[in-house]
C-alpha cells in the first residue's frame, strides 16, 4: 500500500509537469501562429504597397514621357549647334593658322623663334619664347637657344621690357584692387612726370628720350622695385613685399563707411604724414615686448610703418622660423587647422602683425592703425583652447562696475582662439558674387599650395578672367560671406585699464581650403555693436587663471637667426612648443572656474516646467583671506538646468550685434 501511494504521487507529479510543458508549448504555438498571421498581414500590405508604387511609377513615366522627349529633341538640337560651332571654330582656326603662318614667314628674322617674336611685336604684344622654363632669365634662354641654332640674334623682348611691363601691370592693378606698389613710390613717379595716369586709371610710362637724368634715376629705382615685388613671395619681409602680400593682394579694404565695418566699430585717426624713411637715420627703437607702455606705443606709431618694419624685421623673422619648425605655414591664405595646438598662436599673431603692417604701409597717416600694428607685434599671446572661446564670449554681459575693475596684465595682449568666432553674413550673395568668390578661392588655393610669387598670382588671376575685374571690397565680402574671427588685440592705458581702441583679427574663408586673406580692423569699444562680446573676452584676460609659458620654449626678441635655428631645431623644443606653445599663455580652465561638483539647477523644484537648457557662465566677486578682507574674480561654470526633463536643445552661438552709442573719434 505504501509503495502504491508513493507511485501514485510520483505519477501525479510527472503528469503535472507534462501538463505544464504542454501548456507552455501550446502558448508558444499560439504566439507563433499570431506572429505568422501578423507576418502574412504585413506581407500582404507590402505587396499592396509594391503594387501602388508600380502604378505610381507607370503614371509618372507616362507623365514625364513628353518632357523627356522634348529634352531629347533639345539635346539633339544642341548637339547639332555644337557641331556647327566646332566646325566654324575649326574654319576660323585654319584661316588664322594660314594667315599667321604666312605673316610669321614674312616677318624679319633668321629663325622661327625670332620671326614669331617679330610678329608678336607687330601685333602690339611684345613677347619672347623661353621653352617653358620660367626660372631662367631672358639672357640665359637666349644663350641656350643660340647654342641650339634656334636663334641667331638677341631676343626682341629684353629684360628692361619685362621690367617695364611688370611696373605697368602692378600700377594698373592697383587701380581696380589693392595697391601693389607703395603709395609713396607711385606718388613720386606721378609728381616727377615719370608716369602719367589717364581718366580710366591706365598708367603710361614716359619714353627714355623724354626723360631727364633725375627722372631716369627715379624710373630705374621704380623698375628695380617692381622686379622685386613681382618675384616676391608671402614669406619675404622687405617693406615692398609685406605691403603687397601681408593682408591680401586680391581683396581691398575700401573705406569705413560700409555697414559691416561700421558694426565692428572701425575707426581711423588721421594725423600729419610721417616723413619717408631713407634707411640712413639712426634711431633707438626698443624691441617689441608685451610691456611696451601706451605712451611708447603711440611714440613708435609716429615713426611710420616702413621704419618700424625695418627695425623689427629680425623679430618677425624669428617668429617665422619658430612657426616653420612647428610645421605651421606663415601665409595670408593659410587657414587655421582643425584641432590646433597652442603653438598655432605664434603663427597666428605673426600673420596678423604682417597684415597690420601691410595696411599701415598703405595708410601711413592713420595713428589708430599704427598703434594696432605696434601692439600686435609687441603683444603677449594668450590662447583659448577648443571649447572655451564660445563659452567665454557668450557669458552674461558685464556691468559698468565690472568693466571699471578690469585690469589687463600687459599693455598689449593678443587673445587667439582655437575655435574662431563666426561673423555671419548679413545678406545673400548674388550668383555673380558667388562665382567671383569661387574664382578668387581657386586663385588663393593654388597660390598657397605652390607658394607662388606675386607674378604667378597675377597670372592666375588673368587665367581666371579676373585681371580686368575690380577687386571686391572688405565690407562687401563681410556682408556677403561673413568672416572667422581668429583673435582680438586688446590694449590698455598707463594704469592697465582696457583702452577704447582694440582690433579685430579675422579671415574670410574660401571654398577650396584656403582663405582670401587676413585682415586687421582697428575699432572702438564704444562704437562697436559687439561691445558685450569684446568685454567678455577682455575679462578672460583680466580675471582668468593662465598657465605661464614654458621658459624652455621662449625665443627672446633680438636673437640672431642662427641662434634661433639652433634652438627651434631640437626635438624637445618642437615637442614642448606644440604642447604649450612658444611663449604662449594658455587658460587654466580648472583654476579659473569655481571648484566643486557642478549641480543640476532645478532638480529640487518639482513645479518647474522650464525646458532643459544651459545657464550661461558669469564672473563673480569672491571674498577670501583673513576676515574675508580680500576679493578676487572667479568664473562660475555653465549650469545644466532641468537635465532630467529631456535632451538639451542644439546650441549655436553667433556674434550678436547690439545698438551702440556712436561718437566721433578724433
Amino acid at each position: 500500500m505504501a509503495r502504491g501511494k508513493h507511485r501514485t504521487r510520483a505519477d501525479g507529479r510527472r503528469n503535472a509537469q507534462h501538463d505544464a510543458v504542454l501548456r507552455q508549448l501550446e502558448a508558444e504555438l499560439a504566439s507563433e501562429q499570431q506572429a505568422l498571421a501578423e507576418a502574412e498581414d504585413a506581407l500582404s500590405e507590402v505587396r499592396q504597397l509594391q503594387a501602388d508604387v508600380e502604378q505610381e511609377r507607370i503614371a509618372l513615366a507616362e507623365e514625364v514621357a513628353p518632357i523627356a522627349e522634348d529634352l531629347r529633341s533639345e539635346r539633339d538640337y544642341l548637339r547639332s549647334v555644337l557641331a556647327d560651332a566646332r566646325a566654324h571654330h575649326s574654319w576660323v582656326h585654319e584661316a588664322w593658322d594660314k594667315f599667321s603662318g604666312a605673316a610669321i614667314d614674312a616677318s624679319p628674322g633668321t629663325t622661327r623663334i625670332e620671326r614669331i617674336e617679330a610678329f608678336s611685336s607687330a601685333l602690339g604684344v611684345p613677347a619672347w619664347l623661353n621653352d617653358g622654363n620660367s626660372k631662367l632669365s631672358t639672357e640665359q634662354v637666349t644663350r641656350i637657344q643660340r647654342a641650339r641654332g634656334e636663334r641667331h640674334g638677341a631676343s626682341t623682348f629684353s629684360h628692361a621690357d619685362a621690367q617695364r611691363s611688370h611696373l605697368k601691370t602692378l600700377l594698373d592693378l592697383g587701380v581696380i584692387g589693392p595697391d601693389l606698389i607703395l603709395p609713396d613710390r607711385r606718388r613720386t613717379l606721378i609728381e616727377q612726370d615719370v608716369i602719367t595716369v589717364d581718366d580710366d586709371g591706365t598708367h603710361t610710362i614716359a619714353t627714355a628720350d623724354e626723360s631727364t637724368p633725375d627722372q631716369a634715376e627715379i624710373f630705374e629705382e621704380a623698375l628695380q622695385l617692381a622686379g622685386s615685388v613681382w618675384g616676391s613671395r608671402a614669406t619675404n619681409l622687405d617693406p615692398a613685399s609685406v605691403h603687397a602680400w601681408g593682408s591680401s593682394p586680391i581683396v581691398s579694404y575700401g573705406d569705413a563707411s560700409g555697414p559691416a565695418l561700421q558694426s565692428l566699430g572701425r575707426i581711423t585717426r588721421p594725423h600729419e604724414r610721417t616723413p619717408r624713411f631713407t634707411g640712413n637715420e639712426l634711431l633707438t627703437i626698443e624691441l617689441p615686448v608685451p610691456s611696451t607702455s601706451a605712451a611708447t606705443r603711440a611714440q613708435l606709431a609716429s615713426y611710420g610703418a616702413e621704419r618700424m618694419l625695418t627695425n623689427w624685421r629680425g623679430v618677425i623673422d624669428a617668429r617665422q622660423r619658430v612657426a616653420k619648425a612647428l610645421g605651421l605655414i606663415s601665409h595670408p591664405f593659410a587657414q587655421l587647422k582643425p584641432h590646433p595646438h597652442p603653438g598655432h598662436g605664434v603663427a597666428t599673431q605673426n600673420s596678423y602683425a604682417l597684415a597690420a603692417f601691410s595696411r599701415w604701409l598703405n595708410k601711413q597717416d592713420d595713428t589708430a592703425l599704427g598703434e594696432a600694428t605696434v601692439g600686435l607685434t609687441a603683444s603677449a599671446t594668450y590662447w583659448l583652447p577648443a571649447g572655451q572661446t564660445a563659452s567665454f564670449a557668450e557669458s552674461e554681459p558685464l556691468t559698468e562696475s565690472d568693466r571699471a575693475e578690469m585690469v589687463l596684465p600687459f599693455p598689449n595682449v593678443f587673445l587667439a582662439f582655437a575655435e574662431p568666432l563666426l561673423l555671419e553674413p548679413s545678406k545673400t550673395p548674388t550668383p555673380a558674387e558667388v562665382d567671383r568668390w569661387k574664382n578668387l578661392s581657386q586663385v588663393t588655393h593654388d597660390a598657397l599650395r605652390a607658394n607662388e610669387s606675386l607674378g604667378d598670382l597675377i597670372a592666375s588671376r588673368s587665367r581666371a578672367d579676373l585681371s580686368d575685374m575690380s577687386a571686391p571690397g572688405l565690407d562687401e565680402m563681410l556682408a556677403s560671406f561673413g568672416a572667422q574671427v581668429e583673435g582680438v588685440l586688446l590694449l590698455s592705458d598707463s594704469l592697465g585699464r582696457p583702452d577704447d581702441l582694440f582690433a579685430w583679427c579675422f579671415t574670410i574663408r574660401g571654398s577650396y581650403g584656403a582663405s582670401l586673406g587676413r585682415f586687421v580692423v582697428p575699432a572702438s569699444r564704444s562704437m562697436t555693436q559687439y561691445r558685450d562680446v569684446v568685454d567678455n573676452l577682455t575679462a578672460v584676460v583680466a580675471w582668468a587663471q593662465w598657465h605661464e609659458p614654458d621658459a624652455t620654449t621662449e625665443v627672446p626678441p633680438g636673437m640672431a637667426a642662427a641662434d634661433v635655428d639652433a634652438v627651434v631645431s631640437t626635438s624637445s623644443f618642437k615637442r614642448d612648443a606644440k604642447r604649450a606653445g612658444a611663449g604662449i599663455r594658455v587658460v587654466n580652465v580648472g583654476a579659473t572656474y569655481r571648484s566643486g561638483k557642478t549641480r543640476r539647477a532645478g532638480e529640487d523644484e518639482p513645479s518647474s516646467h522650464v525646458s532643459p537648457h544651459i545657464r550661461r557662465a558669469h564672473w563673480r566677486r569672491q571674498r577670501f583671506g583673513p576676515g574675508l578682507g580680500e576679493s578676487k574674480r572667479i568664473r562660475i561654470a555653465p549650469v545644466l538646468v532641468n537635465a532630467h526633463r529631456g535632451d538639451i536643445a542644439p546650441r549655436v552661438y553667433r556674434l550678436r550685434p547690439r545698438e551702440a552709442t556712436r561718437r566721433t573719434t578724433e
